[in-house]
């Protein structure tokens, strides 16, 4: 079953925070550095999170020695009697890469360390180191969404838990599908909008609101702002869009432009987008077609990479690529932001427009002609 918002499968669930920043798979490590975006990746070595400290290797010296460095300094923790190294060893194993060494270090710890269960967790569902086993994983990351946190940093994973825990519903990973249980769920891992609740199960809820049979635009507003101060990046492209087209929120081409611009600098190709069109709307013809070739440079095969690496959903990138290689050519066939005419390059981009999303491309079209902006593209 599809959920309410389309995410992707394989990014579904969010990697826990161990210490005061979140751990990332290496899979998602990997992708955020991607595009060179400022969006970055918020994980950090083992050997910045563990704060170990030897005569041989200060902790201050740690951040530019290798993994086995790190692996030999941790080990010796470990000796020492420091469960808290078992999980970062175990972290570092996972970061690599190395799931079948991680796996035996989790679970030694996971009866009394919430973080591990979660980190098994993410293993059985995604088959990392275990054969998949989605109602195993459903069953550990049950455990730790009903745990009762001991500190923030315990909270914090607590809340992206029940937020995976929502989606599993949504999706029937592991469990039946139930949209009522989902959004129970969900409602406990926005934590009143608080900065432990889960960024993205607040985005989650804001797409929820503003689906048709759901909506409640001014409500969906408030869960996007309060997930874009908590970091998320979607949420954020979201705002831009509702203040540029009045969705919940009076009209306001100020506030839009600060968060698409905002969003666009992290990576949100949806944003870029959107800011685009802003531009071009406004006859701001060389910001316009700087910024649509920008989304040019990729294609139909880009738009499931560049979804991981921005943390958006596919079928926006897609959307966005459209709009994007739609206003270029517009501009390359009128001559407009400082480009000679191509009418061959224009219609090789409005073609591809086309194939990306015909009817992003056809409102896009509609809109750049003889529209009004209070046509939405919806959200």
């Amino acid at each position: 079953m599809a959920t309410c918002t389309d995410w992707p499968s394989r990014d579904w669930y969010v990697p826990p925070v161990t210490t005061c920043t979140d751990w990332q798979s290496k899979e998602w490590t990997e992708a955020a550095g991607g595009l060179g975006h400022a969006m970055g990746s918020d994980s950090q070595s083992a050997s910045e999170l563990s704060g170990v400290s030897c005569e041989e290797s200060p902790s201050s010296d740690l951040q530019a020695r290798s993994d086995a460095a790190t692996e030999r300094c941790l080990r010796r923790r470990i000796d020492a009697g420091d469960k808290r190294a078992i999980l970062f060893l175990a972290q570092l194993y996972f970061d690599r890469g190395d799931y079948e060494s991680a796996r035996p270090l989790f679970a030694s710890i996971a009866a009394e360390n919430v973080f591990a269960q979660y980190q098994l967790g993410v293993m059985l569902f995604e088959g990392l180191g275990f054969e998949q086993d989605l109602e195993r994983g459903f069953r550990l990351m049950l455990m730790v969404a009903l745990s009762v946190p001991k500190t923030a940093e315990q909270k914090e994973a607590i809340h992206r838990a029940q937020y995976n825990i929502a989606r599993a519903y949504f999706m029937g990973y592991g469990v039946h599908s139930s949209e009522d249980d989902g959004r129970r769920w969900l409602d406990r891992a926005v934590d009143g909008g608080s900065r432990l609740g889960s960024a993205r199960a607040q985005t989650m809820l804001a797409m929820l609101l503003a689906r048709s049979d759901t909506r409640d635009l001014p409500k969906s507003f408030f869960w996007h702002s309060e997930a874009t101060g908590n970091g998320s990046l979607e949420s954020q492209g979201a705002l831009g869009v509702m203040y540029l087209y009045g969705l919940g929120v009076r009209r306001d081409l100020v506030a839009a432009r600060f968060c698409l611009s905002q969003a666009a600098r992290r990576g949100n190709i949806y944003a870029t987008a959107q800011l685009a069109l802003l531009y071009y709307r406004h006859h701001f013809y060389r910001h316009a077609a700087r910024f649509s070739a920008h989304l040019a440079h990729y294609g139909a095969a880009d738009v499931d990479q560049l979804a991981r690496q921005s943390g958006c959903l596919a079928r926006y990138v897609r959307r966005g690529l459209a709009i994007g290689c739609y206003l270029l050519s517009r501009c390359l066939l009128r001559g407009q932001g400082c480009l000679a005419v191509d009418e061959g390059a224009a219609r090789r981009l409005g073609a591809r427009a086309v194939e990306l999303d015909p009817a992003a491309t056809a409102w896009v079209e509609q809109l750049t002609m003889h529209g009004s902006w209070l046509q939405s593209p919806g959200l």
